[in-house]
């Protein structure tokens, strides 16, 4: 099992636009992808909810460990592994790749 995030760091925080978990099961060959959406409430109390209660607001404010337990909770899986991607990166890859495909 992985967590892969998307973060956006063209902003003051740095907030996980996308948070997908991947699983492989080498025995069958199989895999599966589950996407969280970035709203999801975490919060305790949904009338006084403010933008540092969803979750793609954890990893900025708590760190990448608050974020792998939030997601286990919800999930209800052991994840103890991720990967991340910022869009500086993502922007990097589309103008090496525009220069030698076109």
């Amino acid at each position: 099992n992985i967590l892969l995030l998307g973060i956006s760091e063209d902003i003051d925080s740095k907030l996980t636009d996308t948070i997908i978990v991947c699983s492989y099961n080498p025995k069958n060959q199989s895999a599966y992808m589950l996407s969280i959406p970035r709203d999801t409430f975490i919060g305790k109390n949904k009338n006084t909810a403010k933008g540092s209660d969803k979750i793609n607001s954890i990893y900025s404010k708590k760190g990448i460990n608050k974020l792998i337990d939030t997601v286990n909770d919800i999930v209800d899986m052991d994840i103890n592994y991720y990967a991340i991607v910022n869009n500086k990166a993502l922007i990097d890859l589309i103008d090496v790749l525009r220069w030698n495909i076109f």
